[in-house]
C-alpha cells in the first residue's frame, strides 16, 4: 500500500506559498479548485485566492454596508472565513419558535439560533445524527447547510413579484391560508416553473407563515414547506426529482350532484407534506 501525503502553506488570502508530495484533495480552508479555472470552489461562488476577491457579488452583500460585495472574509482572513455556504434564518421570534415547533418534541433544544436569527448547525447535526434521512429533524439540517438561503418569516401576508408583470405585489393571508413558499426568481426560471407562480423579492427561498394561527398550527405550516416544498425544490434543482416536484397539482372532480372536490395529483408531495405535518404535531 501506498500512501501518498501533501503538505500545503497558504498566504492569509490562500494563495498558495509552498507545496511538498501529492494527494491532497482540499486546499485552502478545506475547499477544492476548479481545476479548469484554477479558482476555489466555494459552492455558491468562486474565489480567486491572488486577489482574495470572489468572483461574484456576495447575495448578501446588503448585510454588510461599508464592504464592497466581492471581498473575502470582511478583508480580515486571519480573524474571519468565509465558506460560502449559506443557511436557514429566522427573521423573527415567532418564526424561530415555528422552526423548533416543526420537530418533535424531543428534538426542540436542538434548534438554536445567532442572533441574527440563523438556524446553528452543530447542534442540529448531531441531534439528527442516527435519525431516518426522510425525518424533520434529518431534512432541516440539511437545509441548515445547503447552499441556499432561506428566509422564514411570520406574519399577516408577504411580498412577491409577479412574473408575468414584474411588479412587486403584497398579498394578505386569508383565514384558511397558513403558509407559502416563494423561490427565487433564478430557481424558477431553471425549473420551468409556471409564471404565474410568484417569486421572492429578495432573490432568497422564502417561507411566510400566517401570523394568526395557532403556535401549533404555525410549526406544522413550518414543516409543510420547509420538508416538503423547500425540499423538494432544492433537490429539482441538483436534478434529483423532477422539477415541479415541489408544487401542487390540482385536478377539480365533480360527482353527478354537481359537487367538487380538489385532487392532489403530486403523490411525492403528498406524501412529504403528510409526514411532515404528522413528526411536527409530536410531543
Amino acid at each position: 500500500m501506498v500512501v501518498s501525503s501533501c503538505h500545503t502553506t497558504y498566504a492569509p488570502f490562500g494563495s498558495v506559498l509552498t507545496t511538498t508530495g501529492t494527494g491532497q484533495r482540499t486546499g485552502y480552508i478545506g475547499r477544492e479548485e476548479d481545476n479548469e479555472t484554477g479558482l476555489g470552489n466555494y459552492g455558491v461562488r468562486l474565489y480567486e485566492p491572488e486577489y482574495g476577491r470572489f468572483m461574484s457579488v456576495d447575495v448578501l452583500w446588503g448585510e454588510y454596508e461599508g464592504w464592497q460585495p466581492y471581498q473575502y472574509a470582511l478583508n480580515a482572513p486571519l480573524s474571519f472565513r468565509d465558506e460560502g455556504g449559506k443557511w436557514v434564518q429566522a427573521m423573527n421570534e415567532a418564526a424561530r419558535d415555528a422552526i423548533r415547533n416543526s420537530v418533535p418534541a424531543q428534538f426542540r433544544s436542538a434548534i438554536q439560533f445567532s442572533e441574527r436569527g440563523v438556524v446553528l448547525r452543530e447542534p442540529l447535526l448531531a441531534a439528527a445524527r442516527g435519525q431516518d434521512v426522510n425525518s424533520n429533524v434529518a431534512i432541516l439540517s440539511r437545509l441548515a447547510e445547503n447552499e441556499s438561503t432561506i428566509i422564514v418569516k411570520t406574519g399577516d401576508g408577504y411580498n412577491s413579484i409577479n412574473r408575468n408583470t414584474g411588479n412587486r405585489e403584497n398579498t394578505e393571508f386569508q383565514d384558511y391560508n397558513g403558509g407559502i413558499t416563494l423561490p427565487p426568481a433564478c430557481a424558477a426560471e431553471k425549473l420551468g416553473i409556471n409564471t404565474g407562480v410568484p417569486v421572492s423579492t429578495s432573490g432568497m427561498f422564502e417561507v411566510h407563515i400566517n401570523a394568526s394561527i395557532s403556535e401549533v398550527a404555525q410549526g406544522k405550516i413550518a414543516a409543510h414547506e420547509l420538508f416538503a416544498h423547500i425540499s423538494l425544490l432544492l433537490q429539482a434543482l441538483l436534478g434529483k426529482v423532477e422539477p415541479t416536484a415541489g408544487l401542487h397539482k390540482k385536478k377539480v372532480v365533480i360527482d353527478n350532484q354537481g359537487n367538487s372536490t380538489i385532487l392532489e395529483m403530486n403523490k411525492l408531495l403528498q406524501y412529504r407534506i403528510h409526514r411532515a405535518e404528522s413528526e411536527a404535531g409530536k410531543n
